[in-house]
């Protein structure tokens, strides 16, 4: 909102008038993910080229040391500015993240803004929310690990990833049921964690393993 010019002083800057829409991002980890980072500066080119701006809010979900940043006031911040969209990826690591989402979406809702959710929806599945869902194909993903496995001589399986997060969840589940005959087990940990992993391997003894992380640290 202001401008230090070297050798002449602070000035408040002259507005900038946006010709096409505004819409803002919700992102927890924004800057921090393996995913996001990219979807978004195809976003920006993709809306510049159109006359439109996209708004990065800073939303590190995981500590949210600053209640400034915190998701739910970035959405106030939003309706405030009228934007014209949320492109919003639902939060999964806060113990209270299924009551923070629905009162995003809800607030979104209310002011007329429509929402696009990344990634993820904000129930769990197989339910499915009202907004429209951009993200991978999970159903497929399940299927081609199942039939990866199975093709490396694989009866005996161990889907392996966190116990928190709604994608393995889903992906699983289209795995597991792909193949009802054959012996398999979801199990939820670290597979970047040794003893874990040394445990699960000496208790349940598999012929094939698909986990979320691609760090399997076995001796």
């Amino acid at each position: 909102m202001i401008e230090r010019r070297a050798g002449s002083g602070t000035y408040v800057r002259k507005r900038t008038e946006v010709s096409g829409h505004l819409f803002g991002l919700l992102i927890p980890g924004l800057g921090e993910t393996e995913i996001f980072e990219p979807m978004c500066q195809g976003m920006g080119r993709a809306g510049r080229s159109g006359g439109h701006a996209l708004l990065w809010g800073d939303t590190r979900a995981r500590a949210l040391p600053d209640p400034n940043i915190r998701p739910d006031n970035l959405c106030a911040d939003y309706i405030y500015r009228r934007v014209s969209g949320v492109f919003f990826a639902p939060i999964e690591l806060l113990p209270n993240k299924d009551e923070v989402n629905l009162s995003i979406t809800e607030a979104l809702g209310s002011a007329g803004i429509p929402v696009v959710l990344l990634d993820r929806c904000i129930k769990a599945y197989p339910e499915r929310s009202r907004f429209d869902l951009v993200g991978v194909d999970n159903r497929r993903i399940g299927c081609r690990i199942t039939n990866h496995l199975v093709s490396q001589g694989a009866t005996n399986l161990v889907f392996l990833g966190p116990a928190l997060l709604p994608l393995p969840r889903s992906r699983l589940a289209h795995a597991v049921s792909l193949m009802p005959a054959l012996k398999a087990r979801v199990i939820h940990g670290d597979p970047a964690d040794r003893d874990f992993v040394r445990e699960f391997m000496n208790q349940f003894h598999p012929d094939g393993v698909s986990a979320q992380m691609m760090q399997l640290l076995l001796n």
